[in-house]
């Protein structure tokens, strides 16, 4: 047992990780061989969320890549209207800012990956910092006639700001995206024991 214990942590160690032990034995070998079984499991799943991320990732930089260069070359070689031009010209600007923004989204998971403590820790109104991401969305919101209901004590808390920000407008933008028109986004913040617990509610089909 312990020979196939030893055999299986090399092959998790060169990245194969569909290894399966058989978990018989004393009570430390079966511990140790279940541990292994386990952390294969575990680093499968993990390999394939990022063989998700890639292509989603890979997905989401080239739609706007392949919409900026279409509509430069059409701005290049065709006879457009004034009207046409600017049209052309807002989408190209739209979609730079998001290629932009994904980008920033990127540099920001990677720094928490790499990050076991984070740093850059201030004192701040986590409210009032979500009623500024609110407003900062307005058009996108305003555009699907949504409507944003947020309630909301003052609470002050340490932590780092920019990255948090980062997270409320990832999270917001998300409900407006996928929310109807018409409908309503319930954002709120409530206290229990020494925690704080912040709750965004769309109308948005769901996910599993």
């Amino acid at each position: 047992p312990l020979q196939n214990s030893y055999i299986a942590l090399g092959q998790v160690a060169n990245g194969k990780f569909d290894v399966k032990i058989n978990e018989k034995g004393i009570g430390p070998v079966r511990r140790v061989a279940k541990r292994i079984n386990i952390t294969a499991e575990e680093m499968k799943n993990v390999e394939s969320m990022r063989d998700d991320f890639i292509n989603n990732f890979s997905h989401e930089f080239k739609t706007p890549i392949v919409s900026i260069s279409g509509f430069a070359k059409i701005l290049k070689h065709s006879e457009l209207t004034e009207e046409e031009k600017n049209e052309y010209l807002d989408i190209i600007i739209s979609e730079s800012e998001r290629l932009a923004q994904l980008s920033s989204n990127v540099l920001s998971l990677t720094r928490l990956d790499n990050q076991n403590i984070i740093t850059g820790l201030t004192e701040f109104n986590v409210a009032e910092q979500i009623r500024h991401t609110i407003i900062l969305l307005e058009h996108k919101w305003s555009d699907k006639n949504i409507s944003i209901d947020f309630e909301s004590a003052e609470y002050n808390i340490c932590a780092n700001e920019e990255l948090l920000n980062q997270l409320w407008i990832n999270i917001l933008d998300n409900a407006i995206k996928f929310s109807p028109e018409d409908s309503e986004i319930i954002v709120g913040v409530i206290k229990k024991d020494d925690s704080l617990i912040f709750t965004f509610a769309d109308s948005g089909k769901g996910m599993d």
